[in-house]
Order: C-alpha cells, then structure tokens, then sequence
C-alpha cells in the first residue's frame, strides 16, 4: 500500500452530499502493472467495497481540490467508481480526522494520477465548484 489511514466517504448525488461510510482508505500500485488504486473498505463490514476506483489521469476528470477552504482535512474529486460492479460516474469527497494525513492522502493521489509519465503538466489542477 502507498497509503492507508481512515476517513469518511461522502458522495455527491441529487444536489447533496451523502454519507457513504467511513473505513480505512487505501492507495494501492499493482506490483507488475503499475497502475494505482483508490479503495475504502467499510469499517462496521469489511467485505462492503465504498469505492473502488482507479487512479489514473486520464480517469480522474477533475482534479482534487478542497472539500471547503476551511476545511484543511478534506479534498473533493471526480472519479469512475466501480464498487457496485458497474462502472459510475461519481463526485466524492474524504475527510480525515487529522490534518497531516490529509495532506499525506494528497501527495498520493497527485502521484498515483500526475506522476512522471504526465506529459500533459501534473501542475495543471483545476478546481472543482459545487
């Protein structure tokens, strides 16, 4: 794993952020094809899936960004979900309950999505407004 701490899920659907779990969020680099995954386990049924996405910038439509400016321990994305067993279209969001693992979850994910093999600039982030 290339990160691992608990947070909570919440996704955006009909106008308004939903609770989809807490659980130990994971990214994850598979050993012979490199790419990177996004999965949260619920932590109350460790066998229920919250998301299940892969990180790829092609993939991810809009880069992360905060959940709220005041908000220093959340971010926001929009990412292709399979954790139903069919690919959806999803905006989600995460909270950690600390600060440093916030931006810990961040430097992952721009790794995992923008890393060196981006000939497209990793710097080009663009914000995402609900």
């Amino acid at each position: 794993d290339r990160f691992r701490r608990r947070g909570v899920l919440r996704v955006h659907e009909g106008g308004k952020w939903l609770l989809r779990g807490a659980g130990s969020m994971k990214i994850m680099r598979h050993s012979q094809s490199g790419n990177h995954r996004l999965l949260l386990r619920d932590e109350t049924n460790p066998d229920a899936i919250l998301l299940n996405s892969l990180l790829e910038h092609r993939l991810v439509l809009t880069a992360i960004s905060r959940v709220d400016p005041e908000i220093e321990a959340g971010w926001v994305w929009s990412t292709h979900d399979f954790s139903d067993g069919k690919l959806t279209e999803r905006v989600v969001s995460i909270e950690f309950p600390r600060v440093a693992w916030s931006l810990e979850f961040k430097e992952c994910f721009d790794r995992a999505c923008f890393g060196a093999a981006d000939d497209e600039g990793s710097n080009a982030l663009g914000n995402l407004r609900l």
